[in-house]
């Protein structure tokens, strides 16, 4: 039996990293005797639509000539095969059909990644809902066409869900083995998803299932590499264990190289193996725990200022996430505020972590793909239970990473960060104005009880001052003898020093607590004991109090400490205030803004722009 691989990726489908001809040169070496190289089809797209997981159609002749080229150079030592890996897109079939003929194209691999086609971005890899059966649909509609040399990766339905086999999805395997049976289309092993399996510590593509059920039918099998990287051609001797780590409750992968290369015969390298193995076996029952040594987790700064510095050191050619991570921080956080600058450093460290536990800590920053940034998105969106709006900042922050490695150190071809499915819980956590009954309960109380808490609120509800920009409030910043308060550059969320009027129903809780002359001009609005002072509350203080009162007085979770601005805002709208008043009251920079404002969270469409607009 050959030695072969049909399913080899190039560079130009933006995903996988390697030069053509080491591809070559690196099959020659482990033995191979055919070589097949299948990049991800360029479809001829009837919309503007461009993907960035396949090659292009302008990159296509390159890769043609750089095939041919190899095939003759190197036909003594190595059969070279030129092929695509193509989806099933029924609008764009005859097209292929043609460009196939046209270009003498060997061979094509199915590989069934998108429904339709992918200028709908339905991708079927973890496909749910109505798009399982279209999954299974397109495989056998595909299949029945002929054109394909064989079905790749026919589990990938599998990716991303845990390997749970559904009875719908088993009558779809049955589906595919029996249509590979009546049309003489053999399925993929795919050797890349049992890599996969083995970072994940489960199975999901390959699947044991699916090949149980393939072995009911009369089919095919060929093994596939699924080739990224020139790595994935070696067949280098190693010993390999997976341990559950106790921390994280995740299964991780060890691998032992040390003395297989040295070693000519197989007999030699079987008798190295075992001891590796019996060593391992005897460290382990002594007690031995390989998780405690340092692994890279992240933490700060200078974490990732020393990884960076290592990597630089020891991989020069490999440029990895890491590699960036800590210039990029240093630039954010001159940008961003701390609370920001907090949230990026925390959530990246999360990103990393997950790249080391999926052996891509180290591998080249163009490695990652769009696929592996859904993985990310997904094992998130699962193990964590974040909210949509949590996987939205994720998405934000990422997609700001990888666009700084795009465009200002030039090391990736395109963002990975795109076609971000809606992940994540859908939760209705805005604040809600609140009726007047309950607002005068709610008043009452606080009057009584927690009177700093009340004025925090007065200030939303009457001067659409924010709690975060109250806190930060200073006593100079209040003028009684204007009736004005100013909101500085420094705390305002417009990033503009602004001053509001204080109406007649809040002056005189500020002049009462105020006490004209009592305090210095520099102490904080709101302190300790519910005087001014010189150490303002935490951000999360009031909010807490509030939160413990409502609870107290049994009222809805949907009414927070932010709903006075709402509330404040709704009762100028009812009493017929136009939206350029309104814009000057919120502090908005402009008046599309207030008109969006408005809009989210009252509903209000206003007319007062098309039918009150000002005259020049």
């Amino acid at each position: 039996m050959k030695q072969t691989n049909f399913h080899t990726h190039t560079s130009r489908c933006h995903h996988a990293f390697g030069n053509d001809e080491e591809f070559v040169r690196t099959a020659i070496q482990n033995g191979f005797e055919v070589l097949g190289f299948s990049d991800h089809a360029c479809w001829k797209y009837d919309s503007d639509f461009v993907a960035h997981m396949r090659m292009k159609l302008d990159e296509f002749d390159d890769y043609k000539d750089s095939v041919l080229y190899l095939k003759d150079r190197y036909k003594k030592q190595i059969e070279i095969r030129f092929g695509l890996e193509a989806e099933y897109f029924p609008k764009y079939m005859d097209w292929l059909l043609d460009f196939c003929v046209e270009n003498e194209i060997d061979y094509l691999i199915f590989g069934n990644h998108y429904y339709g086609t992918d200028e709908d971005h339905f991708y079927l890899g973890g496909a749910k809902g109505k798009y399982i059966k279209g999954y299974f649909d397109t495989c056998v509609e595909g299949m029945k066409t002929g054109m394909y040399a064989y079905l790749a990766h026919p589990e990938l339905i599998l990716r991303s869900t845990g390997g749970v086999i559904t009875p719908e999805i088993e009558e779809g395997f049955h589906r595919i083995c029996k249509t590979s049976q009546d049309y003489n289309v053999p399925l993929e092993l795919n050797v890349l998803g049992m890599q996969h399996n083995l970072r994940m510590g489960y199975e999901e593509y390959p699947h044991s299932r699916f090949w149980q059920i393939a072995g009911q039918y009369d089919v095919k099998a060929i093994i596939g590499m699924d080739a990224h990287e020139v790595g994935d051609l070696n067949k280098k001797w190693y010993v390999e264990y997976s341990l559950r780590n106790p921390q994280t409750g995740e299964m991780k992968r060890f691998r032992h190289y040390d003395g297989f290369s040295e070693l000519k015969s197989i007999t030699e390298r079987r008798v190295h193996a075992e001891k590796i193995i019996a060593e391992i076996k005897l460290k382990l029952e002594k007690g031995n725990d390989p998780f405690s040594d340092k692994t890279i987790t992240y933490q700060d700064e200078l974490i990732y200022q020393m990884t960076a510095s290592r990597w630089g050191k020891e991989r020069e050619a490999v440029i990895c996430a890491r590699t960036y991570l800590s210039e990029f921080l240093v630039m954010k956080e001159t940008e961003l505020a701390h609370s920001s600058y907090q949230t990026y450093k925390s959530k990246l460290r999360i990103f990393c972590e997950w790249l080391e536990n999926n052996r891509l800590g180290d591998k080249n920053v163009r490695c990652i793909t769009e696929e592996h940034i859904h993985m990310f998105f997904y094992y998130i969106a699962d193990n964590t239970h974040i909210s949509r709006r949590t996987v939205m900042k994720y998405k934000q922050l990422l997609h700001t990473f990888f666009d700084y490695l795009l465009k200002n150190k030039k090391v990736i071809p395109f963002n990975p960060v795109i076609n971000i499915p809606n992940l994540g819980e859908k939760r209705d956590e805005a604040a809600r104005p609140i009726p007047d009954t309950i607002r005068k309960k709610l008043t009452d109380y606080m009057r009584e009880y927690d009177p700093q808490l009340l004025l925090i609120c007065e200030l939303e509800y009457y001067c659409a001052i924010r709690p975060k920009e109250g806190i930060h409030l200073l006593v100079g910043d209040i003028n009684l003898e204007n009736a004005t308060i100013t909101v500085r550059q420094d705390i305002s969320k417009n990033g503009l020093t602004e001053t509001v009027n204080i109406p007649r129903q809040l002056y005189d809780d500020l002049a009462d607590l105020l006490q004209v002359g009592r305090y210095p001009d520099t102490y904080y609005l709101f302190s300790n004991d519910g005087m001014p002072g010189k150490n303002r509350l935490g951000k999360n203080t009031l909010r807490y109090r509030f939160d413990r009162i409502r609870d107290k007085l049994g009222f809805s979770k949907k009414y927070k400490l932010y709903s006075f601005k709402h509330t404040g805002a709704a009762k100028l709208v009812n009493a017929g205030i136009n939206t350029w008043e309104l814009q000057k009251h919120f502090r908005h920079k402009s008046v599309t803004t207030t008109e969006r404002y408005l809009a989210k969270r009252f509903g209000v469409n206003s007319h007062i722009i098309k039918v009150d607009f000002p005259d020049m």
